[in-house]
């Protein structure tokens, strides 16, 4: 790791203290005017870093650029690979052209690698919805994982992102949200955060070889509100970025949370316990979308072990759906 990167990621875990540029040199074995040098180049990137003399260097409190280095600070361990760009199209895009690219070098990517962006012009959700993804108002990435199961059981792994995401928020924010089968979740009768599962499997076998997970986490309303086509459903968990305390939700430190806790759920052979119970559907009168694109009015009872939903329907008959799309009816 460069002199740089181990800077940014130390003053970003003592992000509003003063760090000396003796303790960094003497931390990283580097001279103090390596340290310097890296400072200045942080500044030119952005990051909003003061020297005060005999205090040394602060990274204001206020800071929140995403960067890998910082992700990889809080990542309790998980050294993956992180990349964060400035706009993509789709996060899901990119990391599956990086895992095929590893792939076809027989060096495939290891299990939790991310890619990140500010902002993507093309994201998408599901059944090929786009997905609204402007710059400095949420958190959009994609993260690796290489499952040993049939492309049937990828929806558990859905669900143990739907539940990493809850976890990661509520810890992160103290902010409680709902989780929407099959791979939303609302937080005050308003969709923040959709979630599209995209698997790379064998023909042969059946076999997942590799799943890439998007995760667009909408942090606080865009300037000027969303787009008028969808006002009414979209929403964030805050409503200018800043936790209950006023301060600003860390992206970085969340978005790591996200990728510890999908990654500790994500090889499970049932959905998580906290996907059936925070679930909001559950009792709910909804209009139900199964598989055959078919829409009709049910009853939501209960989600099962491997995810599908079960219903009751017009006509008193009981149906499991294995995926599909719902609205609640008001």
């Amino acid at each position: 790791m460069s002199v740089k990167s181990s800077v940014l990621g130390l003053l970003e875990m003592q992000k509003g203290v003063y760090v000396s540029g003796e303790d960094l040199a003497a931390r990283f074995s580097c001279s103090r005017a390596a340290v310097w040098k890296a400072i200045s180049a942080l500044r030119k990137e952005g990051y909003p870093i003061h020297a005060v003399t005999n205090k040394g260097y602060i990274l204001e409190p206020d800071s929140n650029l995403l960067s890998s280095e910082a992700i990889l600070a809080y990542s309790d361990g998980c050294l993956a690979p992180v990349w964060v760009y400035p706009e993509v199209t789709s996060t899901n895009l990119v990391l599956r052209q990086k895992a095929l690219e590893a792939d076809g070098q027989g060096c495939p990517l290891s299990d939790g690698a991310m890619v990140l962006a500010e902002s993507q012009s093309a994201g998408r959700g599901h059944l090929g919805r786009g997905f609204y993804s402007p710059k400095d108002t949420g958190l959009y990435l994609s993260i690796l994982y290489h499952p040993k199961r049939y492309v049937s059981q990828s929806r558990v792994i859905t669900a143990a992102a739907a539940v990493a995401v809850y976890t990661a928020v509520s810890q992160v924010c103290s902010i409680d949200l709902d989780i929407k089968w099959v791979n939303d979740l609302y937080f005050r009768r308003k969709k923040v955060c959709g979630i599209l599962t995209e698997a790379v499997s064998s023909f042969e076998t059946g076999e997942i070889e590799f799943v890439i997970v998007g995760i667009g986490l909408n942090l606080r309303e865009p300037d000027g509100g969303f787009p008028s086509a969808i006002s009414r459903q979209m929403g964030a968990i805050t409503p200018d970025g800043r936790t209950a305390d006023g301060v600003p939700v860390n992206r970085s430190q969340l978005a790591a949370q996200i990728r510890c806790r999908f990654l500790e759920l994500a090889d499970c052979t049932v959905v998580p316990e906290i996907y059936r119970s925070h679930n909001l559907v559950l009792g709910q009168d909804v209009l139900l979308t199964g598989p055959d694109g078919h829409t009709q009015p049910a009853k939501a009872l209960t989600i099962e072990f491997d995810g599908s939903l079960t219903c009751r329907m017009a006509d008193g008959s009981l149906h499991s759906f294995p995926y599909g799309d719902i609205r609640l009816t008001e």
